[in-house]
């Protein structure tokens, strides 16, 4: 009996990483990035994670991080794979 609930709840959680992998994936690659702005001196650095900025065409876009000092303003997309990622400044 506590075999069979076993393998029944390993297999419901097989089914959940498996449907939720890429949202996984995608939130550690995030939190990863969000460790590594936190270290930035605070006096010059503003950091701004998930922010929701107008597209254009009455909609919004989510931005995960964005980053601005005196000297820049940094928009950081942050993609957890490997391999080459393609993308435009304008679409």
């Amino acid at each position: 009996m506590l075999n069979g609930i076993l393998v029944l709840l390993l297999m419901a959680l097989v089914m959940y990483l498996k449907v939720n992998f890429a949202t996984i994936k995608g939130r550690v690659g995030e939190a990863n990035v969000n460790r590594i702005l936190e270290r930035l001196i605070k006096d010059v650095y503003k950091i701004y994670h998930d922010v929701y900025v107008p597209n254009g065409e009455g909609g919004t876009t989510q931005v995960d991080h964005i980053v601005t000092s005196p000297y820049e303003i940094f928009v950081i997309e942050t993609k957890h794979y490997k391999g080459w990622i393609f993308g435009k400044e304008k679409m």
